[in-house]
């Protein structure tokens, strides 16, 4: 279980298959500083446990999110970033 987002995303890409400072929404939470794109992983390595997912050939965007203020610029950012 993690606690910083970016760590948490970024492990769970490893586990699909994925790189993760290669996934927009994790390279630039990760410059917000909310978690590593490479933590430190406990327990079994990533490659006895990762599955091979497909790439997704089509994004799809998420409506009515309730974002805090605090958080809204950084959503706004992430937001800019995966749809132009």
């Amino acid at each position: 279980m993690g606690h910083k987002p970016v760590s948490v995303d970024s492990v769970l890409a490893k586990v699909m298959g994925f790189t993760p400072d290669r996934i927009n929404h994790i390279a630039l939470a990760s410059s917000y500083g909310l978690g590593s794109i490479h933590p430190q992983i406990v327990g079994l390595p990533i490659d006895k446990i990762s599955v091979k997912f497909p790439k997704p050939n089509k994004i799809v965007k998420i409506v009515n999110l309730k974002i805090p203020g605090g958080l809204r610029p950084i959503a706004r950012r992430i937001y800019e970033n995966l749809y132009n």
